[in-house]
This record gives C-alpha cells, structure tokens and sequence, in this order.
C-alpha cells in the first residue's frame, strides 16, 4: 500500500508548490518567493528528497530510509503551501500540520540510519519521544490556533481547516515550546552525529556518512532558525539571517537526497555482488575461499565467517578452533539459517547492510561454500580436538614421571645414601679384615645400585631440566653421552615446560642411538623452535613424534640429519 501512496504524495506535493510559487501575488509568504533562485532550491531538496525516497521503497535497499526521506521532502515542501496566497484552504491548512514532521523524520535518518531501528532502548526512546512531540504539538496546534489571532502571522494569517477552538495563548505557548524544543533536538542530533564519526567503523562511516551528515546539519538549521525566533519572533524571510539559514538548509537537504541517491545505488550494486557470489566461488570453492569472497564482495576486509558444529553445539572457525562471534562494539552478526537450524555466523561491520537479507543472499549464493567449509572446519575441530588430547595424554604422562622421580629421589635413593653411611660407618669401625672386605662389597654394590637409580630417575625424568632449565639440561646430557655430542646453539631463556620436555627428548633419544658424534644445534625462529641434529642415524622413535606433534610440531629425518619443529609461542611466523 504505501508502495502506492508514496508517488501519489510525492505528486501532490509537487503540484502544491509549483502552485504556490507560480502565484502573482507580490507579497512574501514563503521563502521560495523571495527569488527564482530560492525556488529552485526549494524545488530541488523537497523533490529530490521525495523522489529518491520512493525509489529507496520501492527498491527496499536501505529500509526506513525511503519513507524518511519522503516525510522530510513533504515537511519541507509544507511552507510553500501554507504561504499558498489564494490556494485551497485545506492545503495550507494541511502544510502546517505537516511542516513539524521534519524534524522527527531527520532526526530519525541521523540516530538509526540505515535499519531504521535504533541500535540501543534509548535510542529507540529518544526516536519514539521526538515523533509523538512533533505530531502531538502539530495536531493539538492544528485544533487551537486561529491564524487571525496570531500577532507574529505572516505566511497564513486566515486559514486553518481545522480549527476546533480558538486558544491564542496556548497556541503561542506551544509555538514557543517547539522552538526550544528544536534548541534541544539540533544539541543531541549534533552530539550523536559527532559520536558515530568518532566510533563508527570504517565501512559504516563510508557506507553511511552522505546521509548521517546532511541529516545532522540540516537539524541544527532547524536549531538556528529557532534560535533566531526566539530573538526576533517576527519572522522576516527578507532578512539576511533568515534567508542565510534558509539557503544552508536547503544546501543540507539536496546533499541528503544525494547522498540518500547514492546509498541506493550502493545497496543495489553490492545486492547484485552478492547475488553473483555462488559464481566468484565457483563449483568447488577452495577453503577460506567464502570469508575472501565476502571481504571482497561487501567491501568489509574484517568479515570472519564461524560455522556451526552440531554434534559439539558451538561455532568453530575455518580453521576448526573454537570461538564465537563478538557482536556489539561497532562489530555485527548476521546468521545464516537452513531449514530451522543454524548454519553459519558471519561477523561484519553494521554500515549500510540489512542483515535479513544478507542472510538471504549469502545463504542462497554461498549454499556449495558453507557446506565445504563447514565440513573443512569440522575436520579441523575434530583434529584440534585430537590434539588436544594428545597434549593432556603427555601432559598426564609427565605428570607420573615426575612423581615416579621425585618418590625414587626422596625414598629408595634416600634409603640407599643412609644405607652406604651406616656402611662406611661401619667398615670404620671393624678391626676384622675379612668382615672390612665384606663390607666393602657391600659398600660397592650399594653405591653401584645408588647410581643405576640416579641414572633410572633422572631417565624417567631429568630434575634438571626443571630446575635448571633446557641449556643445562642439554649440557649435562652431553657430557654424559658415549660419543661426543657438539651443542652449537642452545637458548639461554626458558621455554614452556611442555616445549622444553620435548626438546629433551629429542635430544636424549638421537644421543642414546647415536653410533659416532653429534651436532645438535636448537635455535629459534619467529614462533617456532627448531632441532637441527646432525649425525643422527635410523628414524627416529614414534613415541618421540607423537610427543612433538601433540603440541603442534613435527619432525622429519633424512641422509643422517634429523629435524625437529616445534612451535614455542614466541614473535611470530
């Protein structure tokens, strides 16, 4: 229906005020009068505001807007009509209850441009609050004021259709109150303006600043007009200050259409981006290929698109790692839906997008994409997972040998170090030669077991490595192996436990198989620690890849080298 009523408006209007500007009459009762400059400019921003908003509706790209833009049109348009000398009673009559809506319909575009929802309550409050003033104060005003009785009349000083009553007083005082109450919505409209420039996104900004601007400078015209009533309440269109106020309005209010123009043209270009988005993924999109495309496509290179896992009940990105969506904070979401159920979040600058039919575009054209992401990403959330567990299984392990080590060192290798004192204490004092050699048999076999033990805790788990940490702990297991072992670089800082361990590991195992001499050379580089063991020979254990790649490593060996990296987080690739 209001597809329809729209160009009939939008025509009446039109018809209204060529009407009114092409009367003879000498006297100025608009603005529009004052020269064919200033008619046109009235014609240009009321009609293109009217035309390039019923094209916004009936296009529906930019929601709201339209049907604002087309109630800023007529509310601009009105003041020719009320100035109508010699025109139809209920038109001029009709221009006064329609002028106010301008001011809601502008403040409206500025606070929840392009939705035409408000983001916040209050935002929606403060939208509500701002259109039940101007049509309350319109409609009641309407009903009371006789412009005859009006001292200050001076565009229509005999017409009103509506009149119910005559109430002089109230209708001044509500004549007053609307001019301060244009005060205060040009303060907030600036404020809110300037806000959204300061924390709006970059694709919101671009997407959205030939409307919000406009909008929020053509307000506080309305703010300055009120502003230079209330000093001279006899208003003078002749006046250099009122005429100023009018021509920067009007200057506002083209550029708003413009802009208005614009974002429809950009809504339809980047509908139809979208819409050819199956064909730029192609039949077989490669992964990561649906969150580039939509970069490219809606112009927003912060576009992150998480897949919804059924059987865990959460969002993974394409990467499989577990995370969910931040909404809120200059960023939006926008959930793609097959059949009732959730299939795809996708993450996005608010500017200038209808989430509803993003959706709708990005579910139809993107259908092949999601289904091979989705099913990449859970392959790399079933991997994750995998090690993940591999990691607690290692870490279960280390835990045990640590334990193992420390029971070793503080019981059975305790026992024997008190074992070997008494020993000594008694090879002291016995003057017996055959019971001295008999302890000394003892005494040897004793220290013999004390070392075995130390050699058997410190392979379940080297104490140094977490007390000194891994250059030590290297060190220590060079000078203890049976070949030379060369350590070229080492890193003097300490690593993660867990990135030490393995390091060790390595290490110990290529000492323990080696045939002639080593060099071990351990260095970092960016975000990864590399194992460069030269003279290695056979392959290596799989007890010790399992180890390396449950934290996300890998390890390679080939012609007597072995090669190990593993990541330590530290810098970056």
């Amino acid at each position: 229906m209001i597809r329809w009523l729209l160009p009939v408006l939008g025509a009446a209007a039109a018809a209204a005020a060529i009407g009114a500007m092409s009367t003879t009459d000498q006297l100025v009762t608009s603005y529009a009068d004052l020269s064919g400059g200033f008619a046109a400019a009235t014609l240009v921003a009321g009609l293109g505001l009217v035309a390039v908003g019923t094209f916004a509706v009936w296009d529906r790209t930019v929601g709201a807007a339209g049907q604002l833009s087309v109630v800023a049109g007529l509310g601009w348009l009105a003041p020719t009509w009320i100035g109508w000398s010699g025109g139809p009673q209920l038109a001029r009559s009709l221009g006064m209850v329609v002028a106010p809506l301008m001011l809601p319909a502008l403040v409206h575009l500025v606070v929840a441009y392009p939705s035409g929802r408000g983001a916040s309550t209050w935002s929606r409050l403060a939208i509500s609050f701002g259109w039940s003033i101007a049509v309350g104060l319109s409609v009641v005003r309407a009903g009371i004021r006789d412009p005859f009785l009006d001292p200050y009349c001076w565009n229509n000083c005999t017409a009103n259709a509506f009149l119910v009553h005559p109430y002089p007083a109230l209708a001044r005082d509500i004549d007053e109150f609307w001019l301060r109450f244009l005060l205060a919505a040009g303060a907030v409209t600036l404020g809110i303006a300037g806000w959204w420039l300061a924390h709006s996104g970059r694709a919101a900004r671009a997407a959205s600043w030939l409307v919000v601007i406009p909008a929020a400078v053509a307000v506080a015209g309305q703010a300055a007009y009120a502003t230079a009533v209330l000093r001279d309440p006899i208003e003078d269109p002749t006046k250099v200050e009122f005429r100023s106020i009018y021509a920067a309005q009007a200057t506002a209010l083209s550029c708003l259409a413009i802009g208005l123009g614009w974002a429809v043209l950009r809504a339809r270009h980047r509908r139809s981006a979208v819409a050819r988005l199956a064909d730029d993924l192609g039949a077989a999109p490669p992964p990561g290929s649906l969150q580039t495309a939509l970069a490219r496509t809606l112009g927003d290179a912060s576009v992150r698109v998480f897949y919804w896992m059924p059987g865990s009940r959460h969002y993974v990105d394409a990467g499989g790692q577990p995370l969910m969506p931040q909404s809120g904070g200059g960023r939006a979401v926008t959930s793609v839906v097959r059949h009732g159920q959730p299939v795809a979040l996708v993450e996005h600058d608010p500017g200038g997008y209808d989430a509803a039919e993003l959706a709708e575009q990005i579910g139809s054209a993107a259908r092949l994409a999601i289904d091979n992401e989705r099913l990449a990403a859970e392959v790399h959330a079933q991997m994750e997972d995998l090690r993940s567990s591999r990691t607690r299984i290692v870490e279960a392990a280390d835990a045990t040998r640590r334990h193992l080590e420390r029971d070793l060192h503080d019981g059975a290798q305790q026992r024997l170090l008190a074992c070997t004192y008494e020993l000594r204490l008694a090879r002291t004092a016995t003057t017996s030669p055959d019971l001295a050699a008999a302890i000394d048999t003892a005494l040897a076999e004793a220290q013999t077991a004390l070392a075995e033990l130390r050699e058997l805790a410190n392979g379940i788990f080297p104490a140094i490595l977490d007390e000194a940490g891994l250059e030590s702990a290297l060190w220590s297991l060079a000078e203890e192996a049976t070949y030379p072992v060369e350590l070229t670089t080492v890193p003097p800082e300490r690593l993660p436990a867990a990135v030490e361990r393995a390091v060790y590991l390595v290490v110990a195992g290529m000492v323990e198989a080696a045939s002639s001499s080593l060099s071990v050379a351990v260095t970092c580089a960016g975000n990864w620690l590399v194992v460069d063991v030269r003279g290695a020979v056979g392959e290596f254990p799989e007890h010790l890849a399992d180890r390396v790649g449950a934290i996300g490593g890998s390890m390679d060996s080939q012609a007597g080298r072995l090669r190990a990296k593993i990541p330590c987080g530290r810098g970056s690739d």
